[in-house]
């Protein structure tokens, strides 16, 4: 697979769970939330990392400030058969496909669908990894 199915078929996946393309990165939001999903090339092999990182719209006063990687208030990669990247040689189409739907089932929806305690309580690592503004404003 190039590059060029592999991003086709990554947006065609998004686009299909209501995901939009804005300024390189596909995006879904609701009230208090917003998600940043983009690509990053690997620099030591035919692969790619997608990375997603979320924006907590009451920390900005919904003035969301123009996102790009390493904004995100929390985030982090979609994984791959217990890998961070998508090798191009190694994946199929198929394959892609499952990968990127069971991601959003699990790192994406639960954040909108339980709201973020639930969603701090099912990943809790992220309280660490999160931005001290984060810390702030969920009290913790």
């Amino acid at each position: 697979m190039n590059k060029t199915e592999f991003k086709k078929i990554v947006g065609e996946i998004l686009k299909s769970h209501s995901f939009a393309y804005e300024n390189k990165y596909y995006t879904f939001e609701n009230t208090d939330l917003k998600v940043f999903i983009g690509f990053q090339k690997s620099n030591f092999e035919n692969s790619f990392y997608i990375n997603y990182g979320f924006l907590i719209k009451g920390i900005y006063d919904g003035k969301l400030p123009l996102y790009k990687q390493g904004l995100e208030d929390f985030g982090g990669r979609f994984v791959y058969q217990n890998l961070d990247s998508y090798n191009l040689e190694k994946i199929t189409s198929e394959s892609l496909v499952a990968s990127i739907n069971s991601n959003i089932k699990m790192l994406i929806q639960p954040a909108f669908d339980d709201g973020l305690a639930n969603y701090f309580e099912l990943y809790p690592h992220f309280k660490f990894l999160c931005k001290k503004r984060v810390k702030e404003y969920l009290g913790f």
